[in-house]
């Protein structure tokens, strides 16, 4: 009983000591460890004596063995209860041990039930309690399983549902609990999608499973509180996606994959030799990165896609000044924060960046490659000055007054920003939702719904007021 995986009013924990407590008399008593650790009264001690050693701190209780446990299923049970239909059938169940029972399923049933199997290209029996037994389903038709958040604690179970699923291709395992694997023969090939989020599987264990999954592709390993992972604990030869965020990093670690997320992390800074080659997805959004060095290390990788929002660069300015400024420094990105940049979005903040340093508004590194680059596709800022005003960023710039509900503000944007990013901002700077607004213009008197996707400039109407309302509904 001693590691055995339980669920109590669907709660899971693991046994970690089975004996008694004098409190309690001749009761026998379980000491477990719950996988939320806020469950958790104590580290395994009970008035100053230890009786089992939790793996984090104040996550165990004890528990009397005859309080009654969540029931455990069989893979095969949770599938038919979920996806099966039994109208007009009745169920035999035997006993085959003092804490097991199994279906006494007819020839007829069986292949009944299984034919509403066989057609399943996507399950889910997470939060079911299923077990370690052995698995008898055959879907030749699924590509994606759910088995989070059960019982499972052996990697044969695993090995044994899935031998059954030739075209499976995401095995989704969060909040299991699995014993080393040690060494197999084992093996399940078709798999390029796993996701371990909550398994708080240690580096060594992650190391281990290279040979189980020999196609890896992607790899979730959020929320283990993990800090530290090299290339050397990642045995996948195919591994392209790692996500690695709530972990607890405080720097970039050294893997070589081409999507890489670290995202909700402790990162205070980027250095440009932190960042392998291969990595040309990026996310370090809701992180501690202050410096703008951080950004300009970034021009030094091959990252083309960035998520870096949330993170604490200045406080004070908006989003679109921060992505102005980051488009700037970084010459390579084409999508940030989830947007797909336009050659005039570049454009703009490229030449608006290099007002803020030609006024001295920012500090900036002018002997740096990419000042260079800005200089010879923009030309210098001294000479763009001398320019007719149109050509400038300040011409392209729009401070329209907006109206919500009762409230008026002066929002300076680009003329050039198309109709769902303008929408966008004026919903941010309301605190509303982009999704549920609906943006009017005036003109002639009367206020028109603003609708499309084309920029500002391009839709010859006035930009000098526009009104922000609620979807009705």
């Amino acid at each position: 009983m001693n590691g055995q995986r339980r669920s109590y009013k669907g709660q899971l924990c693991t046994v970690r000591y089975v004996g008694k407590l004098p409190p309690w008399g001749e009761e026998t008593a379980l000491g477990v460890e719950w996988d939320d650790p806020s469950r958790g009264k104590n580290d395994g001690s009970l008035n100053g004596v230890s009786y089992f050693v939790t793996k984090f701190k104040g996550a165990g209780s004890f528990v009397k063995a005859s309080k009654p446990s969540d029931e455990e299923r069989s893979f095969e049970r949770a599938m038919w209860e979920k996806y099966v239909s039994d109208e007009g059938t009745q169920t035999a169940v035997i006993q085959v041990s003092r804490s097991k029972f199994i279906e006494n399923v007819g020839v007829e049933k069986f292949h009944r039930r299984q034919k509403q199997l066989d057609k399943l290209q996507v399950a889910s029996v997470a939060h079911m309690c299923v077990g370690d037994s052995p698995s008898t389903v055959d879907m030749g038709m699924l590509r994606q399983l759910d088995l989070g958040y059960n019982l499972i604690s052996n990697w044969a179970t695993v090995v044994t549902i899935c031998s059954r699923m030739p075209r499976l291709e995401t095995l989704v395992l969060n909040g299991n609990r699995f014993n080393p694997l040690g060494e197999t023969s084992d093996h399940i090939s078709q798999v390029t999608e796993v996701s371990l989020i909550s398994t708080m599987m240690p580096i060594p264990e992650i190391s281990t499973l290279g040979a189980l999954f020999p196609n890896l592709k992607t790899l979730n390993l959020a929320h283990n509180k993990l800090n530290c992972i090299e290339n050397k604990h990642l045995p996948f030869e195919k591994l392209v996606t790692l996500d690695l965020s709530f972990n607890e990093f405080e720097e970039v670690p050294p893997v070589a994959v081409e999507t890489l997320n670290l995202s909700h992390n402790s990162i205070k800074s980027i250095a440009g030799a932190q960042l392998p080659s291969q990595v040309k997805v990026l996310n370090v959004s809701y992180c501690e990165i202050s410096s703008w060095d951080s950004i300009d290390a970034i021009n030094e990788s091959n990252v083309h896609t960035l998520r870096i929002n949330g993170n604490p660069f200045d406080e004070d300015m908006d989003d679109q000044e921060k992505e102005s400024r980051i488009l700037g420094r970084c010459g390579k990105i084409t999508k940030l924060n989830g947007q797909t940049i336009s050659p005039r979005e570049r454009e703009d903040a490229e030449l608006y960046f290099m007002s803020l340093v030609a006024k001295g508004q920012i500090s900036y590194n002018a002997s740096s490659q990419r000042w260079k680059e800005l200089c010879a596709i923009h030309g210098e800022p001294a000479s763009r000055q001398e320019k007719e005003e149109e050509t400038t960023i300040h011409s392209r710039l729009v401070d329209p007054v907006v109206t919500y509900d009762g409230t008026e503000k002066t929002i300076q944007v680009l003329k050039t920003m198309t109709v769902p990013k303008f929408r966008a901002t004026l919903a941010k700077h309301f605190k509303l939702s982009p999704l549920r607004v609906v943006v009017k213009y005036y003109q002639d008197g009367e206020y028109t719904v603003l609708e499309g996707n084309r920029p500002l400039n391009d839709l010859n109407i006035p930009l000098d007021r526009f009104l922000l309302e609620k979807k009705s509904g």
